[in-house]
């Protein structure tokens, strides 16, 4: 077997920036809000409302006027545990178990000489 290497970076050819906030879902069409900077690189997409630095004791107004050199909590490794990426990781999580559970039970059934 060869070596697993790393997956590619991945990058987004659209270079749009989300419609909902990273942290609270929010649609941002008519919030402050503001976007990685990583979007021109075609890196990162996310957006996070003016509510959300708010609620997280950040400067929305400083993270604008840093502009492209602003990063998003995500891309700084700093995302709260109520943004989507913990969400999306505890399901995951939660689907994997599930799966190992129903495929033990299977093969317990299996394994007494019933189908499954």
């Amino acid at each position: 077997p060869t070596p697993r290497t790393a997956p590619p970076t991945r990058s987004s050819p659209k270079r749009l920036p989300s419609l909902h906030c990273h942290l609270c879902t929010r649609a941002v069409a008519r919030l402050s809000h503001a976007v990685c900077g990583a979007l021109r690189a075609g890196t990162c997409r996310k957006v996070v409302c003016g509510r959300c630095f708010d609620a997280n004791g950040w400067d929305l107004d400083e993270a604008r006027r840093e502009g492209e050199k602003w990063r998003c909590p995500h891309c700084a490794g700093a995302c709260p545990r109520q943004a989507q990426c913990f969400a999306y990781n505890r399901a995951t999580e939660r689907r994997k178990e599930r799966r190992a559970a129903n495929k033990g039970a299977e093969m317990r059934v299996a394994g007494e000489g019933r189908l499954v």
